[in-house]
C-alpha cells in the first residue's frame, strides 16, 4: 500500500504525537440489516495490539503502524485534514489499484 498524506494532515498528526495506525476494521453499510464489510481504517496514536502485528513505516516525519493483515492490499491510503468551523478531523480513504 502507498500512502498519500496531505501537508495539513501531516502537521495535524505531528501536533497529536506523530503516530497513526492503519488496521483492518469494519465499516457499516447502514440500513436495517446492520451489515458491515471489512475495510482498512485509520486512527491517531499507537496500536492497541502487539507491535509484532504491524510493519513500521516512516513518512514525512510520521510513524505509520501498518497492520500485517493489510499486506496484500494494493492501492493508496489517502489521508487529509478536514476543517469544519473550528473542528479538525482526519479523513482516510483507501483507493484500490485497478
Amino acid at each position: 500500500m502507498k500512502f498519500s498524506i496531505s501537508t495539513k494532515a501531516t502537521s495535524y498528526i505531528n501536533e497529536k504525537g506523530g503516530e497513526i495506525v492503519i488496521y483492518m476494521g469494519k465499516r457499516s453499510l447502514g440500513g436495517c440489516t446492520g451489515a458491515s464489510i471489512p475495510t482498512p481504517l485509520m486512527k491517531l496514536g499507537n496500536p492497541d495490539h502487539s507491535l509484532e502485528n504491524y510493519q513500521l513505516i516512516k513518512q514525512a516525519g510520521i510513524t505509520i503502524y501498518f497492520s500485517n493483515e493489510l499486506q496484500d492490499y494494493k492501492g493508496t491510503a489517502q489521508i487529509k485534514l478536514d476543517n469544519i468551523l473550528f473542528l479538525k478531523s482526519l479523513s482516510f480513504d483507501y483507493l484500490r489499484d485497478k
